[in-house]
């Protein structure tokens, strides 16, 4: 009497079947090698080896499959790298609209000094809302509030910018700004914006800014200045004071360095609450000293 061989296990649904995701088919082969192979173990029908090995390897595979899904490590990839990109777009836009706001606008209708300075805001001296019978400044005196003189070392520099245009020694002045706040991360200096340019007899560059605190800003920070020349320094404004009542005798040669330091050092002293954080950069006397005057100058 011959023996009944056990049917192959039905498959849990084609290729065709209704479920067409790939994630529902790796189901389902996982299901039916699982099943086809605990059968083989079962019935043993001399199937042939290498198709033995075929299906367990699937099976391990699959198993690999769904506990390491294939993809995943690509997507995280793909998150990183948008989130990546994203911030580059960010900083890249941030970037631009800072070297937007500080570019350096090449006018070509401004063909003089006098142009350019009639074309700037007007100076960020106020009339005060606080009452006084002292006269209002003139415009001339705003205007010098608003200028820079930058001072050039030698005879070549000199001759170097008599060959220019206003404008192009300001829109050097403006490149020189740009380049300095960058570098110095200094966000005043790329806040102000020279508005005129010319060259004084003495050789020396007169700039104007838009207002007196901007000027003053161009001083604080005057490495922008090196652009014309290294060896050209921004002039700060001095004023002349005339000191009285001082003893003739008390005063040794002020060709004497150290003379000088003394006496300067003294007159700060005795004067700070009226003169505040002042510096004396030149002390001479104001008339012959064998004429026996009592005053000094300081400049």
């Amino acid at each position: 009497m011959a023996t009944l061989k056990a049917g192959w296990p039905p498959l849990t649904a084609s290729r065709d079947g209704p479920r067409k995701t790939l994630h529902d088919r790796v189901l389902d082969l996982h299901h039916n090698t699982s099943v086809y192979l605990n059968h083989l173990k079962v019935h043993n029908q001399g199937i042939p080896k290498p198709l033995v090995e075929l299906i367990t390897n699937t099976h391990a595979v699959i198993e690999e499959v769904l506990k390491n899904p294939l993809g995943d490590d690509w997507r995280k990839a793909v998150a990183d790298l948008r989130e990546i990109t994203l911030d580059i777009k960010k900083n890249t836009t941030s970037t631009q609209h800072v070297l937007t706001t500080q570019s350096i606008p090449l006018s070509t209708k401004v063909r003089s000094y006098a142009a350019a300075a009639a074309g700037a805001p007007p100076p960020g001296h106020t009339v005060s809302s606080h009452g006084s019978s002292s006269p209002g400044a003139t415009p001339s005196e705003l205007s010098k509030d608003r200028e820079v003189i930058v001072k050039l070392p030698d005879a070549g520099a000199v001759s170097t910018f008599r060959r220019l245009k206003a404008v192009e020694i300001k829109n050097r002045a403006e490149k020189a700004r740009v380049k300095a706040s960058r570098e110095a991360m200094a966000a005043t200096l790329a806040s102000i914006k020279f508005v005129a340019a010319r060259q004084l007899k003495s050789g020396d560059l007169s700039l104007s800014l838009q207002t007196a605190q901007q000027a003053e800003i161009a001083r604080c920070h005057p490495g922008w200045a090196k652009a014309f020349h290294q060896g050209a320094i921004v002039r700060l404004p001095t004023w002349g004071v005339v000191v009285h009542d001082v003893q003739v005798k008390s005063i040794g040669d002020l060709a004497d360095p150290k003379e000088v330091k003394r006496v300067a050092d003294q007159l700060l002293a005795e004067n700070r609450f009226s003169w505040g954080e002042a510096k004396i950069v030149h002390l001479t006397w104001l008339t012959n000293r064998l004429s026996r005057a009592r005053s000094l100058r300081n400049l």
